[in-house]
């Protein structure tokens, strides 16, 4: 029953808590625990942040990373994996859906350094500039025909995106950073299908 009940506010403070003694005296993350009274919600990916608890590991592994493309959790929760990672190797089998601002997010996740040093910022307007430089962007204007004779015409402009990466966001971003392969270049290592099939 306690599903069904709406959750209006809840307020978060400091608490005191033992921590685990492998983690040492650097922790600085709050460690939540259900106490009866209210539901606390802490995401895992969090006590990997260098920042908190300074657990890092040597290799991140990621699959799918075409899926993270928004500004979502889990796309976050890569970026600070990544952060943490000596190594990070991302896997997709569809990069790009047709757009170009398609991989910003993911590249500002796997090398935010590198983003803002090419001039992109994080958010909406880095965005824009990103499609604006690597992408294809389509002014339309409508001009509605006046009612009357003595009224004026009113003019509608709107933008919007078009399918299309410029040849220059492989050479500046991928290209380094890719390793683009197919089917065929790892067949001969995969182990046969039930039936005599590879």
């Amino acid at each position: 029953m306690d599903f069904k009940k709406a959750k209006l506010s809840e307020i978060l403070g400091r608490r005191t808590v033992t921590r685990p003694p492998n983690l040492g005296a650097s922790c600085t993350a709050r460690w939540w625990q259900a106490d009866g009274k209210k539901i606390r919600r802490f995401a895992p990916v969090d006590f990997h942040r260098p920042d908190t608890c300074r657990i890092s590991s040597t290799t991140t592994i990621a699959d799918e990373v075409h899926e993270l493309k928004g500004d979502t959790a889990q796309g976050n929760a890569l970026g600070t994996l990544a952060g943490c990672a000596q190594r990070t190797v991302v896997l997709t089998g569809t990069l790009l859906g047709g757009y170009a601002d398609e991989v910003f997010n993911i590249l500002f996740r796997m090398h935010p350094a590198r983003m803002v040093q090419e001039g992109f910022e994080y958010g909406e307007a880095g965005v824009r500039l990103f499609t604006e430089t690597y992408g294809l962007l389509e002014k339309i204007t409508v001009i509605e025909p006046a009612d009357n004779a003595c009224s004026e015409a009113r003019v509608t402009k709107r933008v919007r995106r078009r399918r299309w990466a410029s040849p220059l966001l492989f050479g500046r971003f991928l290209m380094s950073l890719g390793a683009f392969i197919s089917l065929e270049d790892i067949s001969e290592a995969l182990p046969p299908l039930p039936g005599g099939g590879r």
